[in-house]
């Protein structure tokens, strides 16, 4: 499971959490063994990612849209 910690010195990381359950002889469980792997710095990649992505396509769309006109004023002068 990922979600936000608050780590031990105050600001906010991002975790993804293991949880195993170790079982006694009868099969029951005795302990439960956790982990949190910091995945702040992927995390925050990610997001940059995608808000370039998002910024690379307006721009593409606006050139696609400078470039149609450019097209159609060639076209109505030859």
């Amino acid at each position: 499971m990922v979600k936000q910690f608050i780590h031990a010195d105050g600001h906010q990381v991002w975790g993804d959490l293991s949880v195993s359950g170790v079982r006694n002889d009868h099969g029951e469980v005795e302990y439960l063994v956790a982990l949190v792997t910091d995945i702040t710095a992927q995390t925050e990649a990610n997001e940059r990612n995608h808000i370039l992505a998002e910024q690379l396509q307006r721009q593409n769309d606006l050139l696609k849209a400078e470039l149609g006109c450019a097209a159609e004023y060639m076209s109505s002068i030859m």
